[in-house]
């Protein structure tokens, strides 16, 4: 290979390793790490590429029996990385403790001993895009995503008056919404008030588009003009298309645990037996918010003419349309 000065690289032997920069280097590497989470005994270990995080979770009555066992895995992760000819980047190795405001507040920092570094744990990491805060009020996140909506939009802001206005709705679609929509189904349980800011964001596009003026309604125009949906019904929608993969075992394994329908728990025909079983009784807002609640409600409350859907994208229609025209407001938020 040719370098800027006309020079030919040297050909080298490698015996272990992947080539950085090339095609196949990221799925070369996949499997190059695959064995890894064999040697972690306590935690769950989710690997993408070259990003792997370890879980654990616990009673705050446990904190220390967690670092203990947290500590362990983390000495098992650093010897097979030497063993395999990687070195762990310890400043680069990130701790966070996640949980309600009233318990990280209690517990404070803490932090774990690796290879004789200390990490201490942080306010808030970032995991594949995501900002995530210990208090998941995802506060950094959606102020980092208001900024992008909002610098993403003004780049488009001169098209208007150059392009056509079904193409200026494509472009403007294809464009803002990834970035409103990806990960909500993780962030989109965030405080009303973050929810507004984006939705404001949203109308202001949706006034652009449809040339209205800044403090005329907008909310029916944009569903029936522009088919755009609110923060609430993109949850709202994520959930539903999560639970369906889930019902209909289109999910992997680990998943498959997660939803009951009531009909299994009894050998009687009782009414809502279709229905899915909630095993959380929420005793708090913090724990209304918790995701298999709010996905067990939301499911229930669905006609059975959409949850019996033939196929995935027949769902998908059935559910878009009746979250976007009969928004389900009793679902908490």
């Amino acid at each position: 290979m040719k370098g800027p000065n006309g020079k030919i690289s040297m050909v080298m032997e490698t015996k272990r390793g992947c080539p950085q920069g090339s095609v196949n280097g990221p799925f070369i590497f996949s499997i190059y790490v695959n064995d890894l989470p064999l040697v972690v005994k306590n935690c769950l270990t989710l690997l993408f590429a070259d990003d792997t995080q370890l879980c654990i979770s616990g009673p705050i009555s446990r904190i220390d029996h967690l670092k203990e066992k947290l500590t362990d895995d983390l000495a098992r992760v650093f010897n097979w990385m030497t063993s395999n000819g990687m070195t762990l980047n310890v400043d680069k190795t990130q701790l966070i403790l996640i949980g309600n405001a009233h318990t990280v507040s209690q517990i404070g920092q803490i932090s774990i001993e690796v290879d004789g570094s200390v990490i201490r744990s942080s306010d808030s990491l970032k995991s594949l895009g995501l900002t995530i805060d210990c208090k998941l009020k995802w506060d950094d996140h959606l102020t980092k995503l208001c900024k992008r909506y909002h610098a993403t939009a003004r780049s488009l802001y001169p098209l208007k008056s150059v392009v056509d206005p079904i193409y200026l709705r494509i472009i403007f679609n294809a464009y803002l919404l990834p970035i409103v929509s990806y990960m909500i189904i993780v962030w989109g349980s965030t405080t009303k008030f973050n929810i507004s800011q984006i939705n404001k964001l949203i109308r202001r596009s949706a006034r652009f588009i449809l040339n209205i003026k800044k403090f005329e309604p907008v909310r029916e125009l944009l569903r029936s003009e522009l088919n755009w949906m609110l923060v609430e019904n993109l949850y709202q929608y994520s959930i539903v298309r999560f639970m369906y993969k889930i019902i209909n075992k289109q999910c992997p394994d680990y998943f498959k645990d997660l939803m009951v329908c009531k009909q299994v728990l009894t050998p009687y025909n009782i009414r809502g037996g279709d229905k899915i079983y909630c095993p959380i009784v929420c005793k708090s807002n913090y724990g209304k918010r918790c995701f298999t609640v709010q996905a067990i409600q939301l499911w229930n409350s669905l006609d059975k003419s959409i949850t019996s859907a033939g196929s995935y994208e027949v769902f998908k229609r059935r559910s878009k349309l009746y979250l976007t025209f009969n928004l389900i407001d009793n679902i908490h938020i």
